[in-house]
């Protein structure tokens, strides 16, 4: 268990410390969004953004890796928010797939779904995998 709490922390920072930008529902300004809130490790800002599968593994997370949370508190604070660019983004019904950078780093991709006329992130434990 604590090694899938590390993954998925390692995830979900790695998701962070890349990055995007639209309007506030725009699944581009949704991404910005909660990829600045696990910047900033504000796990909370960053549920709110997400599809509740999403927001489990983040509760799962907070609840099983407090050690690795406080550590990557103090790591945001000293690295700081990268600067989120928006590649390219594509909405197809009621997903989206957003392709962002942050600061010089790799093309990464975010994907979305409308949920009750808001869009979500959604990220699952096998989409948090591949990211590693």
């Amino acid at each position: 268990m604590k090694h899938f709490i590390t993954v998925t922390l390692t995830a979900f920072l790695l998701i962070g410390f890349t990055a995007c930008s639209g309007g506030k529902n725009s699944p581009e300004g949704v991404t910005k969004d909660f990829l600045t809130a696990m910047q900033k490790v504000d796990l909370e800002k960053a549920k709110e953004l997400c599809a509740p599968e999403t927001a489990s593994l983040i509760t799962m997370m907070e609840t099983y890796g407090k050690a690795e949370m406080e550590k990557a508190k103090l790591e945001a604070k000293d690295k700081g928010v990268k600067e989120i660019k928006i590649i390219s983004s594509k909405i197809d019904g009621d997903k989206a797939k957003v392709v962002y950078t942050a600061g010089d780093e790799k093309e990464e991709t975010m994907d979305l779904k409308k949920i009750d006329g808001k869009w979500k992130v959604s990220v699952d434990k096998e989409g948090m995998n591949k990211e590693q």
